[in-house]
Order: C-alpha cells, then sequence, then structure tokens
C-alpha cells in the first residue's frame, strides 16, 4: 500500500473528523487548527488514530512537532492500535524531566519496555516510531533515541498520535505533517527520517 500524509492544510475543524477517530481510554479528541493537528482541551492529553487504512503489521509513524508551549507536555505516536484502541505500541516523551518510553499496552495495561532520560523534543522535531517484526525503534531528526525487541504485540492495526493539553490553551502544543503506512512504502514525506 502507499503510504499515509496529511500536512492538516485545511479549515479549522474540531474534532478533526475525517479520517481521524479519537482514540478512546479517556483522550479528548484532537482538532485541525491554524493548519496543524492540535490538542482540543486544557484538561488533558489528545489522541487520535488514522481510520482510514488497513496496515500490515509492519509499519511506522512519524510527525513533526510544530509548537511546543507546555514545559510538561506529551506527546507521542502509536503503532499496531487493535480494533478497540486497547492493544498497542506507544512511544511517548514527557518535557518536564525529559523522558521519553515505549509501552506496550495490551487491554488497556501499559508495561514500560524502553526509556531515555536524556533526549528532548523540540520543536521541529521530526519524530519517527517504526515496528518492524518484534524491533522497535523510536528516531528523533534521524538519530535512534530507542531501540527494543517485544513480540507481544505481532498483529496489524491502525497508527496514531498524542499531543500534550494539560495547562496550555488549546492549540498551544501542536504537530505537523503526519504520515504512516507499510515499511517500504513510497510516500517521500514519510521517509525524512530514514
Amino acid at each position: 500500500m502507499a503510504g499515509i500524509a496529511d500536512d492538516f492544510n485545511r479549515a479549522n475543524a474540531n474534532p478533526a473528523g475525517g479520517n481521524w477517530t479519537t482514540k478512546g481510554e479517556g483522550f479528548l479528541p484532537v482538532q485541525v487548527l491554524s493548519s496543524r493537528l492540535a490538542s482540543t482541551d486544557s484538561g488533558g492529553d489528545s489522541a487520535a488514530f488514522w481510520n482510514a487504512a488497513t496496515l500490515g503489521a509492519n509499519q511506522f509513524a512519524q510527525m513533526t512537532i510544530a509548537a511546543k508551549a507546555n514545559p510538561v507536555g506529551n506527546w507521542g505516536l502509536f503503532l499496531r492500535l487493535d480494533n478497540d484502541a486497547s492493544t498497542y505500541y506507544h512511544a511517548r516523551h514527557y518535557a518536564g524531566s525529559p523522558w521519553t518510553r515505549i509501552y506496550k499496552v495490551v487491554a488497556t495495561v501499559a508495561t514500560q519496555i524502553a526509556g531515555d532520560d536524556t533526549t528532548p523534543w523540540a520543536t521541529n522535531d521530526v519524530i519517527y516510531f517504526e515496528a518492524n517484526g518484534s524491533d522497535l525503534v523510536l528516531k528523533r531528526n534521524g538519530g535512534t533515541i530507542l531501540n527494543v525487541s517485544d513480540g507481544a504485540i505481532s498483529a496489524t492495526g491502525a497508527i496514531g498520535v498524542r499531543i500534550s493539553g494539560y495547562n496550555v490553551s488549546p492549540g498551544d502544543d501542536s504537530i505537523d505533517d503526519f504520515s504512516g503506512g507499510d515499511l517500504g512504502s513510497t510516500n517521500l514525506m514519510a521517509q525524512i527520517c530514514l
């Protein structure tokens, strides 16, 4: 299949709708705001998955951090989301410390499987997350942050994003240029970090 790409260059929409579905598990919807994908409320994190493609198990997702106003914000990417979005891999960054983690989430129970406490994420950083068999790789601007092997979630699934919303106005934290798909897809935007 060809790669997925969304540059959010369209009219504002809250929630984002279209090919984006709110993830659930207490996450708030995402919105398209000023040609970016943003959080919707200062009371929690927003998260959504791409609903318009069936991806194989070997897949990737990528985003650019467009605005980072929250000093204690969270950003992340999801891979292999199952049909009810309760089982998946989640690469997440917390700006406050800073720390970065990869979690496996099985039936909503999260277990950390890799971590880094030294690499901050910043505005304009390109974040790339890949699942290839049991190998999971997280990159920032082309450099590997985390690499771990875990075979707990091997099924196909959706990809998605997480954007911080706590203690900021909606839109203060946002991403741009989301892309992803099956490994080896031909989407040029998705190859920036490879």
